[in-house]
């Protein structure tokens, strides 16, 4: 199971990434009571389930992005031997009084992944498959 993770918890520390979890199982969990304010002052109580807690073990980095950028849209082939993954608007913080000076800009990628530097970030796709040819997770 692959993970998106956009909440920016961690933007002053990492780029978005995309996690690989290992599947729970049913019932590995704990059942948690949720409250809620209601408008008229009362308390809505809703039970849920929740997965095991994550660890180092069932949890991994699969990928991080680029600067500034925003992981979507992962999409897999019907073999699984291929990954889609969007890369978004990388280096969307660099400030507007900064466009004219690539120098300035927060994130040049993907020039600045084998293309030469000093250019406009852009958005792209990019595909990820293993060396092997085999399934992803394989």
């Amino acid at each position: 199971m692959l993970n998106l993770t956009d909440d920016s918890a961690y933007t002053d520390m990492s780029n978005c990434m995309l996690l690989a979890a290992t599947p729970g199982k049913v019932g590995d969990g704990e059942k948690k009571t949720l409250s809620y304010k209601k408008a008229d002052g009362s308390t809505l109580s809703v039970d849920t389930f929740v997965g095991a807690q994550a660890t180092d073990k069932t949890l991994k980095r699969f990928l991080v992005g680029p600067v500034d950028c925003e992981i979507t849209g992962l999409c897999e082939t019907p073999d699984g031997k291929a990954l889609f993954i969007n890369i978004q608007h990388p280096g969307e913080t660099t400030s507007p009084a900064n466009i004219a000076d690539p120098a300035k800009y927060t994130s040049q990628w993907p020039a600045n992944a084998g293309y030469g530097p000093g250019k406009r970030p852009r958005s792209a796709t990019i595909v990820i498959t293993k060396k092997d040819g085999g399934r992803i997770g394989s």
